[in-house]
Parts: structure tokens; sequence; C-alpha cells
């Protein structure tokens, strides 16, 4: 038996009225799933949607097997939880929508023996941790998209190539391309209009300028004409300035060389902690056009900054 977590679906707003039988969830002494009492139509049967509203729990206390019954959806707005070992058994093509606030928890001691099962996939275990939405769980339900890469790349001046490719695409209403600086806190930094519904091969691509040093992270997301959202892989990327200037030894107790990839035109200046240019009592001992050699021996130990052109860099004297 195959285990699959498929969970690529957001549903932004979720509307019930086209469920030809409904059973709902409601707030009662029992919240077993298996009492009566816990439903507004009796335990829930074939031919039913169920939904368990925000606000009720709904315990799984001995296994429920929907095998018998054609595809069914279950929306989660509040908790389902599973006793230990317990089960819920799903026909294929059968949906679990979970919106925002809604949960499936495992109990103590659960590990694998407690699951949900959709077909054959095993698309939830209590080993998983609880699952808290918004999630879709429907393995056997069409993705929207085929994309074939998705990749964030830098260039020398710190901007953020953005690239990405799809091989089909099936009622695709846009992209939105995402970027956080932790990796936790996300923001939508563009759009791109989707094909609709195409087998053609289409690439994608934005320039980000973050103006930014350190490592960023992109992410692309999808949403379709019914406001489906799938969301893909997180692309990181390091920007670092390209240095022209490095110092060496630092710390040094006696002469520092400063060694650049171009040609030195421009004296560095050195400066102490307060600000004063004490570049008056550093001398130059030897000068190769790409690097030049200082003698520190006749300032004080500490701490400086020298700065060459648009770069600076913390010397340390011994």
């Amino acid at each position: 038996m195959n285990k699959i977590k498929c969970v690529f679906f957001i549903f932004l707003t979720t509307s019930y009225a086209s469920f030809s039988s409904t059973s709902t969830a409601m707030n009662s002494t029992s919240q077993e799933w298996n009492d009566p009492a816990s439903w507004d139509n009796g335990v829930p049967g074939c031919f039913d949607s169920i939904i368990i509203p925000t606000g009720v729990l709904i315990e799984i206390t001995s296994t429920v097997d929907l095998t018998p019954c054609p595809s069914t959806v279950i929306v989660v707005e509040g908790e389902l939880f599973f006793q230990t070992g317990k089960k819920l058994i799903m026909t294929e093509g059968s949906q679990i929508l979970i919106p925002n606030g809604g949960s499936i928890q495992g109990g103590n001691g659960g590990g694998n023996s407690s699951y949900i099962e959709i077909g054959a996939d095993i698309v939830w275990a209590a080993t998983d941790g609880n699952l808290s939405g918004p999630e879709y769980l429907c393995p056997a339900c069409p993705l929207s998209i085929e994309l074939t890469y998705f990749r964030a790349s830098c260039d020398d001046n710190l901007n953020v190539q953005i690239e990405w490719r799809t091989d089909s695409q099936k009622d695709n209403a846009y992209f939105t391309v995402k970027r956080s600086f932790n990796g936790n806190i996300w923001e939508d930094i563009a759009t791109e209009e989707g094909a609709g519904t195409t087998n053609e091969v289409l690439d994608y691509s934005i320039v980000d300028v973050p103006n930014y040093t350190g490592t960023i992270y992109y992410q692309l997301k999808q949403t379709d004409i019914n406001g489906q959202q799938e969301s893909f892989n997180v692309e990181a990327v390091y920007l670092t300035l390209n240095e022209n200037m490095s110092i060496y030894p630092n710390p040094s107790s006696g002469e520092i060389t400063i060694e650049c990839k171009t040609d030195i035109i421009d004296p560095p200046k050195f400066y102490n902690v307060i600000g004063e240019d004490i570049s008056n009592h550093v001398s130059m001992t030897e000068d190769n056009l790409i690097s030049r050699s200082y003698d520190l021996s006749k300032i004080p130990a500490g701490v400086y900054l020298i700065i060459l052109g648009a770069e600076s860099r913390r010397l340390i004297k011994k």
C-alpha cells in the first residue's frame, strides 16, 4: 500500500449548496462519529457530503469504512480526532477539505496505526503529526498545471532572475511569485497571467530587485479559475556583494596588504573608532597597482575602519 500525502490545493472559499445530501456534525455530549446524536441527519451514509463545522469536534473511536459508497466529500472546519489505531477509509476520488481553522488530530501513540486512506493511498497518518488547514487531501484529483521547473538565480548586480516552465495548464487563472527573507513570513511580489487550458509548453520569467544581501526564499503559487491554489517547491538564493577589496593579515601587529581585483587609483582612508581620519599616521611601504602594503607601527592597538572607494573593511591592530 502506497503512502502519499497530497495537500496541494488551498480553498479560499467553500460553498456547500451543491451537495445533494449533507450530514452536518453538531455539538453533542457524544461527539463520536458512529453516534447518530452527533449529526443532524444521523450517522453519515452513502451519497452524503459530510461537514464538521467550526467549533465542533468529531471523534473516530472505531474504524470508519466508506468504501461501499461512491466518492465522498468531507469538509473539516472544526476538528476530526482519531483515537489510537482508528482509521477512515474512503473510495477513490473522495476528497477531504480542511479550510483555515480546521484540523485533523491523532491520538497519542497512534503512529502509523491511525490513518486516512483514499483509494489505495494513505493521505495522512498520525505519525505525520496534526494537520491544520488550509489543506486538501485528494490523490486522484488532477493537478491544474504540470510544472517542468521553477528556479531562481542572482546576477552580479544583486538582481534575482526567477524562471518557470509549464508543460500544460488546465483552467489556470494566474501565477503568484512569493518572497521571504526568513522562510516564515511571505509576501507576494509578482503575478503573471495564466494560459487557461493549454498543452503548449510555456516559459515565464520575472526579475526581482530586493536590495538585500543574504538568503532570500522564493515560491511559486498557482490559482485556477475556481479559486483553487497549488504551491510548489521553495527556491533559495544567497546574495552577497561582489567584494573587490581584501586585507591581510587581519588582525595585524605591524604591516598589512590591501589587495583589489582592479587597479587601486585612490589611496585608502583609515579611521579610528571615533571617526577621526588617521591616514597620515599610516605609511605605504609597497605599491603593485592591485595591491599596496601599509605600515601600522605608528598607530596604537585598536579597531579601525578602512575605506577604499565604495567598500569598507574593519581592521584590528594588535
